[in-house]
């Protein structure tokens, strides 16, 4: 069982599609999460992702089919970035995104305003603030800011089939 003290929030945004191992993985990395229902809309993932940018205080998302290893929140508080991801297979490669991603308390008050420019990107197949286009909303804009890459901490397992559960890949 992992040392993790809890000094960095931890949020698990989940559906109806949630793996009990998910569970099983954060319980065995210690860590104290809150598991957030976003399944109701295509921009409930959005607005929790929102409301923790703006509390300015850091916090880590191990989505819903992500299997944290056991000594995923222990190094991300221990490591001095602000911006930390672990990788994952997705679609026909590997992937980092908000998979199993940290954010620094710093960062977020560095750019309170960050989520007003992640909520308006507009991808084809996809409305503003949609659920699967904010991985690459929140890079775009922490990069159009000079922010550097996200630190890589390593490759994680993905329960999912790599592909985005809404089809919007075959369109």
């Amino acid at each position: 069982m992992s040392a993790y003290m809890g000094a960095c929030r931890v949020v698990l945004p989940y559906t109806d599609k949630m793996d009990p191992s998910v569970v099983w993985a954060l319980q065995a990395a210690g860590a104290d999460f809150e598991s957030v229902d976003v399944g109701d809309s295509d921009t409930s993932y959005f607005n929790l992702l929102s409301g923790l940018w703006g509390a300015g205080r850091s916090f880590a998302i191990c989505e819903h089919d992500i299997l944290a290893p056991p000594d995923a929140f222990v190094g991300f508080d221990s490591c001095p970035q602000e911006w930390c991801v672990y990788r994952y297979r997705y679609l026909h490669g590997v992937y980092w995104g908000l998979g199993l991603v940290r954010f620094r308390g710093s960062l977020l008050q560095r750019f309170p305003d960050l989520m007003d420019e992640v909520g308006e990107y507009d991808a084809p197949n996809h409305g503003p603030a949609h659920w699967c286009t904010l991985d690459m909303a929140v890079t775009a804009s922490l990069r159009a800011r000079r922010v550097e890459w996200p630190h890589l901490h390593g490759e994680v397992t993905h329960l999912g089939d790599g592909q985005p559960s809404h089809g919007c890949r075959s369109k």
